[in-house]
């Protein structure tokens, strides 16, 4: 699967669910925030505890069950390492909540930040 297909796929999942009004409008259009994962991961269970928390729309790409996620993975950060997470154009490696935070205020979804 080429990775404009992946993101297709992205498109076409987002666009069946209700828009919640939190959601990440980047360049006119709605994209979700993307967490590259694992299963076995426990600091992805952090961050997409506090995304869940935060109401963030947001979308898992497990590396190990999907060579895809792998792969975006890879052009994306030229590593392998997760949790890494995707907000617009930007990434942030690791479970640092606080550069999430950032990103996700500097794209208006997230109220004032440190709140």
């Amino acid at each position: 699967m080429t990775m404009k297909r992946w993101l297709f796929l992205c498109a076409a999942l987002i666009a069946l669910a209700p828009l919640p009004a939190n959601a990440i409008v980047c360049d006119g259009k709605v994209k979700p925030v993307v967490v590259f994962r694992t299963a076995w991961c426990p600091y992805c269970l952090y961050l997409e505890r506090f995304l869940d928390d935060a109401g963030v729309l947001y979308m898992k790409c497990d590396i190990e069950k999907d060579t895809v996620c792998a792969d975006a993975l890879w052009r994306l950060t030229h590593q392998g390492g997760v949790p890494a997470t995707l907000v617009c154009r930007e990434y942030v490696l690791g479970a640092d909540i606080e550069s999430i935070q950032m990103l996700l205020y500097r794209y208006g979804q997230y109220g004032t930040y440190g709140e």
